[in-house]
């Protein structure tokens, strides 16, 4: 591997980590507006699984040399 070829992969990692720094502010943001109906709504803030959420997570696995 060229050192080129290093520099070019680093620098695609460091747009996926601003992407991942967006869609986590994103969700840190549409957390506070749960947060805050259900504050006004006198919700628990403590939810029992949501049917709403989908039962399938995805799969993480390892990375393999």
């Amino acid at each position: 591997m060229s050192k080129e070829s290093l520099k070019d992969i680093r620098v695609k990692i460091d747009a996926v980590d601003k992407q991942m720094m967006e869609l986590f502010k994103e969700r840190m943001a549409l957390s506070q507006e749960v947060a805050l109906i259900k504050r006004d709504n006198n919700i628990s803030l403590i939810d029992p699984p949501a049917k709403h959420r989908s039962s399938k997570q995805p799969s993480i696995s390892p990375v393999r040399n």
